[in-house]
């Protein structure tokens, strides 16, 4: 029995396997055969709880052994999965991180809860073919997730996308919820891709001072924060063409539709008309004002519009205002 659970747990990783598990699964071994009756087992919550103690106290090994042990007595404990790979990242092992992931998965093929997290973990180790596929499975069973599209705008970044490319995916997942840390984050790299460090540093600072913001993802902000705020953004040699802004003016009237307001719909397809048309005609400077004033329009109808929506209609916005530069 002990050979056979050595043999399946040189998947979770080196350290985890000879460092914590094994001498786990040996002790258990020495408590069956040293008893003629089987004493009654610690319930999975009970361990859950004490691994969670033992990791709030900073012991790391104690804590990865006892929620093994709570995997053992409920294989369905998927925070268990979930806290032992966050403390394997912060030890800096990665692979035994997503192979404790993929251990969860495979005991809970249907939790979107351990699919998400996977996908996160792999899309900020870049490990985008793992992503691919974790996003691919968000796609087809939470379709209508904001964690689903942030995910999917930020896969599109990575993979070597554009931000024009991405922001679609991160608007819906922003419009759902204006404060989603990794669309938020998404944002940010859009932003950097752009050479636009201010408004990056602005979602960054958000990210990482979000109290639900998860560890591996604050410590990437972190990291991308002091890379931007040390280095000058990029000089823009080139302008973007005017197609690609007058692209951005007609996402924008495509947003109007979701304005149930008639008089505000009416009122906001007229100003970015406008402001697409002075643009069209040359008249560069007279549409980027109209913009602005778009956008300060959209601030003071904040309640009517509510903050998801004014949220995206802002970020196009600012947006257009960023590529004419």
């Amino acid at each position: 029995w002990v050979a056979a659970a050595v043999a399946a747990c040189l998947c979770i990783g080196a350290f985890l396997c000879f460092f914590v598990i094994v001498p786990w699964l040996q002790q258990r071994e020495e408590q069956r055969t040293s008893v003629t009756q089987p004493a009654d087992q610690t319930s999975a919550a009970q361990l859950m709880e004490e691994a969670q103690a033992a990791q709030d106290a900073g012991d790391w090994e104690g804590a990865l052994e006892l929620y093994q042990a709570t995997v053992e007595a409920d294989p369905q404990m998927v925070d268990a999965y979930i806290e032992a790979s966050g403390i394997l990242l912060r030890m800096q092992d990665q692979e035994a991180a997503m192979n404790v992931l993929d251990m969860g998965i495979q005991a809970n093929p249907d939790s979107a809860e351990l699919h998400a997290t996977t996908a996160g973990v792999a899309l900020l180790l870049q490990k985008l073919d793992v992503a691919e596929k974790e996003v691919g499975w968000m796609t087809l069973e939470m379709s209508e997730s904001p964690t689903t599209h942030a995910f999917s705008g930020i896969l599109t970044l990575l993979q070597g996308g554009t931000c024009a490319e991405a922001t679609p995916a991160l608007e819906k997942a922003l419009r759902s919820a204006p404060e989603h840390v990794w669309a938020r984050y998404g944002a940010a790299l859009c932003s950097a891709q752009e050479g636009n460090a201010e408004a990056a540093l602005v979602d960054l600072e958000f990210v990482i001072s979000h109290a639900k913001t998860p560890t591996i993802l604050r410590v990437r902000a972190e990291e991308l924060y002091s890379k931007l705020s040390d280095e000058p953004p990029p000089d823009k040699e080139e302008k973007p063409s005017d197609d690609a802004i007058l692209e951005e003016f007609d996402a924008l009237l495509r947003l109007a539709s979701d304005i149930e307001d008639d008089n505000l719909r009416q009122q906001f397809e007229k100003s970015v008309d406008e402001a697409r048309k002075a643009w069209k005609d040359g008249d560069k400077e007279h549409s980027i004002e109209l913009v602005e004033q778009t956008d300060a329009w959209v601030q003071e109808n904040k309640d009517v519009l509510g903050d998801a929506l004014a949220r995206v209609l802002t970020f196009r916005l600012n947006r257009i205002v960023r590529l004419a530069g």
